[in-house]
């Protein structure tokens, strides 16, 4: 694009187009709700250890993990509540990464995808109100593009190759990425998913040892599986069940192509 080209370029008018625009909606939700939660854990964790008792100078083992676990799930929740609240602040400054990346950046997406749209709105609204008769049939419905041809089979090239990328999963953060998100998006998600799981562990273990300690051998005995109920199950499905569920149909679709082929391969 030429400096002429890129004069023209409109700041102002440049706005997200419906998918970012949805997946950064969408972590927002996310994220408060995760800030919320681990704000409270912190708090109820700080609540604990400020119950504690002083430390005694021979402590039993109990007393120790009792001690370690609640400082743990204190910290950690304290770690997510602190990645959350960044995170926040990276995904709601996408608009204005993307609009900067518009602005200075020819071979970003911002722009590419901005004006392969707009150009493709402009024929449509030249098809809609040009005519023969009124002479009108080569003024583009916008003027500040007439000059200016965005190197379209590129274009459909990059998108096409973000597709691919959006196939093989983490769609939203290639499209995050995509459109000027923070570049320690990743590191700072998986740092507060880590602290926030860890954090709950902690809590839990903490909870159950404290039980363990306090009460009796029948409410001990009792609540201890009721802590691995609360637990375990939703760490299971975290780690192996969040993914969507496949087509079976066409899971058998590629087992028989992928049969053919062999069998061509193999003839």
């Amino acid at each position: 694009m030429s400096s002429s080209d890129e004069h023209d370029l409109t700041p102002f008018d440049y706005e997200l187009p419906q998918t970012p625009s949805s997946v950064m909606n969408g972590w927002v939700v996310r994220l408060q709700a995760v800030a919320i939660v681990t704000a409270l854990l912190a708090q109820v964790e700080a609540s604990f250890v400020g119950g504690l008792e002083p430390a005694s100078p021979d402590p039993t083992a109990s007393d120790t993990a009792l001690r370690i676990f609640a400082y743990a799930g204190l910290i950690l929740n304290l770690g997510a509540t602190l990645s959350s609240v960044l995170l926040l602040l990276a995904v709601t400054s996408v608009p204005t990464a993307a609009r900067r990346l518009y602005m200075s950046c020819s071979h970003g997406y911002p722009r590419r995808i901005f004006l392969h749209h707009n150009k493709k709105d402009s024929e449509k609204s030249e098809d809609k109100t040009s005519s023969p008769a009124s002479g009108a049939a080569d003024i583009p419905h916008f003027p500040r593009l007439q000059h200016r041809r965005p190197n379209v089979p590129d274009t459909l090239k990059d998108m096409k190759s973000l597709n691919q990328f959006l196939l093989r999963g983490d769609t939203e953060g290639k499209i995050l990425h995509a459109f000027g998100v923070a570049r320690g998006w990743r590191f700072l998600l998986q740092h507060c998913i880590f602290c926030f799981l860890a954090g709950c562990v902690c809590a839990f273990v903490h909870v159950g040892i404290l039980v363990w300690v306090s009460e009796s051998t029948t409410v001990a005995s009792v609540m201890m599986p009721m802590a691995l109920i609360g637990f375990i199950p939703p760490l299971i499905v975290f780690f192996f069940a969040m993914d969507s569920p496949s087509c079976k149909l066409c899971h058998e679709e590629k087992n028989v192509s992928t049969s053919r082929l062999s069998g061509v391969e193999i003839s």
